[in-house]
This record gives structure tokens, C-alpha cells and sequence, in this order.
């Protein structure tokens, strides 16, 4: 009989008076990767949580490896030998890989350790999965890929035989994720068992063996792997290719051309671009972005080829940078001002246009009016901090519009939204491109980035190695994904 690993029976979970988890139901099998997938991505953190920590729980019980470890009938508050694997790092970056592994393990001797002992630990976990790490680099200098290795080791020799994956592939370039997508398949073999959390049905059909779909706090349907397919998914998920396309004017003629272009870790990149275009850059080893960010604020010089705007060299006027604005991963904790207003957040940038901007009366007053149909009465909110995700997505992207640059440089918008903030994602970055802003994105991953995009520049290894056209994305995204 197949052991049971977690099991949720029922659970419900409420914290300050809301409703996170609504009598979930599922299991998951020793040695099986269990996917999760959430469009509203409601409940999600709070269902890691509970399987991390034994939190107060309002119905049901959670069992562990076949023992009760939660029930509404009593807080255990106690935590589960479960670890978790994410963007964010839970590694000490000025330690070794060796010393993150096992110093820092609990109940590890305090004592001092050679370090030819702890290297004499490590090589067999590292001999097993193939993969040449020195045990003495520290973990800040190693890349994501690599790091993400070291918290699976980290695991492994914690005993940690539940383990959850959330959202790796905001992280990896699509290369490095099959690389451990392998591993984790190959630790399943050994017993380990994954929840593997993911905002695209795409890449759970890659790597699970069954699939949980939770919309609000309720798991709706488990599909086995016989019923992974596209057309299955079409009763969970928005049909994003019905979104509206604005045409472009084939006479306008090249915004932006970069000719062979070095810098940093980009090594041969060649891409135009007109107004109103949308590039995504599909970084295969997520190297380079760093380096197209530096490029365009011109804190990197090239070292090699041409990038020209509006027919000169971008790099002849410092004042080619206020024609290129920027909406960075995860926007809304870095580019909005929680002190001020909905309106001056959205005018603030007008700072490196217009001399004494506060004093332009004129300009508030017509980018209130111009602002006010979108936002509604948000738009004389002087808190932001009650605002929405939506909303706070809206004044991110709103922010650029009222800027009016020429060039906007998107990095993984798409990082850890739910579908529903995916939808919106996908209509701002319209709306931009319709008031003839040009737009590059920055991607490891293609998520619904094929949507929006004219063009699609795969790199790798900091060099393009092809350039695909809008007409061809219905039969790329199944080559790149294979």
C-alpha cells in the first residue's frame, strides 16, 4: 500500500476574521511530486504555512508522514520536518556551502570542525546528484541555480522527506530549471517527496505526477497525470489569446537598435525595436539581465557594438535615460511611495522632466483628469497602504504612462501574480504599448510574456541565439519547453 506523506482532511483556516484555507481536501504519496496551482493565489502562503507550522486551525486535522500533527480540537503549535525551497534565500551568504549544510543544521556539535571532515561529509551527496560544487565557496558567490542545489542537499541531510518548491521558475532560466526538475525526479526515487507550487499549468505538466488545483482556499479538482492536458485546463483558466492586440503603423520606422552589443555579461546582442513594440528577452541562463538594466541606465559602458535611439548613440546624451523608464520584479515594494498619495505617486517621476514639478499646478490638474476615469475614487486615496494588489499593479504601470517615456524595460513581470494579476499584467502592458511606448522585457521564463510581444530574442550564454516573430509563437512555446 502507498504511504500517505501529508494529507489535509478538511481544513479550515481563519486568521483576523478572514478565510484563508475553506475545508481543503487532498493528499499527497510518499515519493510523488504534487503540483499546486492557484489562480486567485488566494490561501497559498497560508497553506505553506500550515504545512511548515502547526498554526491554530478552525476545522479538520493535518496528518504528517501517517501521524497527527494538527487538529481543530487542539493547537500543537509545534513545527513539521518540512522544508521549504523559494526566490528568497534561506542560506547564510558569508558561510560556506559546506558550513550551510551542516553547521547550521540543528543539534550539529557546536565544537569546531575541519573542514577536510565536513568536505569528506558533503562529496557523497554531491557525487550522487552529479553536480561539481566546492564545499568550501561561499554561498553568496554562487549562482541561483547553484544555490538552489544547496538548500535540496541542505534538506536531504536534515531528513527532511517532505519538501516544497514555490515558484522556482521566477528564478531560473529554462535550462537550469529542467536541471533540477531532474534532480528533484531523481530524489523521488530515493523516497523524497515534493509539493511543487507553480502559477502556469505548463511547467507542472513537466515535472508532476498529479496536479491540485485550489481556487480560494479550496482544492476543486486533482488531475492525475493521464488528465494533464491543455484542453483540460481550459475549465480552470482565462483564455489570455482573446485579450485585445492594438495594430501597429507598419511606416513607423526603428526606435531602438542594438548592433552587436557587449556589456557586462551580455556578449553579442542584436534586436531593433519600433514604437509601440513589445521585445521579450528570454534569457535561457539568467545572466544578463543585471547587465540590460545597467545598460539602459548607462551605468555600464559597452565594450563592443552599437545601441542606437531615435537614429544616435544612445550613449552621446546622459539624457537618454530620462527617454527609458523601468518597472522592476516585484514593482509594487519597490517603486511605489507608501507616504505619498495615489496622484503623486503617479506624477512623482515627472520630477526628471519638469523643473519644480510639485509648483505645476496645470500638469496635476490635467493628469487628475486624465487619471480620474481609471482610478476612479482611488485616485483621491492619500494612503496607499489599504490599496489592492490590482490597484497597486495599476498605479505601477499608470505611473510609467504618465511619464511617457520612450522605452519601458519590464523585468519577469509575471513573477509570483496569479492568474487573475496576470490578466491585468497583461492589459496594462497593452495599454502602454498603445500609447506607442515601446517595451522590453526581461524574462528567464516565457509565462504569458508571448502574449504582449511581437518578438521574442532567446539568449544564452549572453548571446542571441535566435529571434522568433509573433507569427511563429503558437509552435515555439512547446519547442522551448521540451
Amino acid at each position: 500500500m502507498i504511504k500517505e506523506i501529508l494529507r489535509f482532511e478538511h481544513v479550515t483556516y481563519e486568521k483576523e476574521g478572514i478565510i484563508f484555507l475553506n475545508g481543503i481536501h487532498f493528499n499527497v504519496y510518499e515519493g510523488e511530486i504534487f503540483g499546486i496551482i492557484s489562480p486567485s493565489n488566494h490561501g497559498k502562503s497560508e497553506l505553506i504555512e500550515l504545512i511548515q507550522s502547526n498554526q491554530r486551525i478552525q476545522q479538520g486535522r493535518i496528518l504528517i508522514d501517517e501521524e497527527v500533527v494538527n487538529t481543530y480540537k487542539r493547537a500543537y503549535k509545534t513545527r513539521n520536518k518540512v522544508t521549504l525551497i523559494e526566490h528568497q534565500s534561506h542560506l547564510i551568504d558569508v558561510l560556506s556551502i559546506a558550513d550551510n549544510i551542516f553547521v547550521m543544521q540543528p543539534g550539529f556539535p557546536q565544537e569546531l570542525i575541519a573542514e577536510n571532515q565536513l568536505i569528506r561529509q558533503l562529496q557523497p551527496y554531491l557525487d550522487a546528484i552529479g553536480i561539481s560544487l566546492n564545499p568550501l565557496e561561499l554561498v553568496e558567490n554562487l549562482s541561483v541555480f547553484e544555490r538552489l542545489v544547496v538548500e535540496l542537499l541542505r534538506a536531504v541531510v536534515c531528513g527532511s522527506r517532505l519538501i516544497m518548491i514555490n515558484e522556482i521558475a521566477s528564478i531560473l532560466g529554462q535550462s537550469d530549471l529542467k536541471k533540477y526538475q531532474r534532480l528533484l525526479r531523481d530524489y523521488t526515487q530515493q523516497g523524497y517527496t515534493f509539493v511543487y507550487f507553480c502559477n502556469h499549468h505548463e511547467e507542472a505538466f513537466q515535472i508532476c505526477d498529479r496536479l491540485g488545483i485550489m481556487e480560494y482556499g479550496e482544492m476543486i479538482k486533482v488531475l492525475q497525470n493521464r488528465e494533464f492536458s491543455d484542453n483540460v485546463m481550459k475549465y480552470f483558466s482565462f483564455d489570455f489569446n482573446q485579450l485585445s492586440v492594438f495594430p501597429l503603423d507598419d511606416n513607423d520606422g526603428n526606435l531602438l537598435v542594438l548592433n552587436h552589443v557587449a556589456c557586462e555579461e551580455i556578449r553579442d546582442v542584436t534586436f531593433s525595436l519600433r514604437a509601440g513594440e513589445c521585445l521579450v528577452i528570454l534569457d535561457q541562463n539568467n545572466t544578463t539581465l543585471d547587465s540590460f538594466n545597467r545598460l539602459f541606465t548607462q551605468q555600464a559602458e559597452l565594450t563592443k557594438g552599437q545601441m542606437i535611439m531615435m537614429g544616435s548613440s544612445f550613449f552621446s546624451d546622459e539624457r537618454n535615460t530620462a527617454k527609458v523608464s523601468f518597472i522592476p520584479q516585484y514593482p509594487v515594494e519597490t517603486v511605489l511611495i507608501e507616504s505619498l498619495s495615489v496622484l503623486d505617486n503617479l506624477l512623482i517621476d515627472l520630477k526628471r522632466k519638469i523643473p519644480r514639478f510639485w509648483n505645476a499646478s496645470r500638469t496635476r490638474k490635467r493628469v487628475y483628469q486624465e487619471m480620474k476615469p481609471v482610478f476612479n475614487d482611488y485616485l483621491d486615496k492619500q494612503d496607499i497602504s489599504a490599496l489592492d494588489i490590482h490597484v497597486l499593479y495599476q498605479l505601477v504601470y499608470y505611473k510609467t504612462i504618465v511619464y511617457s517615456p520612450r522605452v519601458v524595460v519590464i523585468t519577469q513581470p509575471f513573477s509570483y501574480a496569479d492568474m487573475y494579476l496576470r490578466q491585468d499584467i497583461i492589459h496594462l502592458i497593452s495599454e502602454i504599448k498603445r500609447r506607442k511606448i515601446a517595451v522590453i522585457i526581461l524574462a528567464v521564463n516565457i509565462a504569458d510574456s508571448l502574449f504582449v510581444a511581437e518578438h521574442l530574442l532567446v539568449v544564452q550564454g549572453g548571446c542571441s541565439i535566435a529571434l522568433y516573430e509573433s507569427s511563429e509563437f503558437a509552435h515555439l512555446r512547446n519547442k522551448l519547453e521540451r
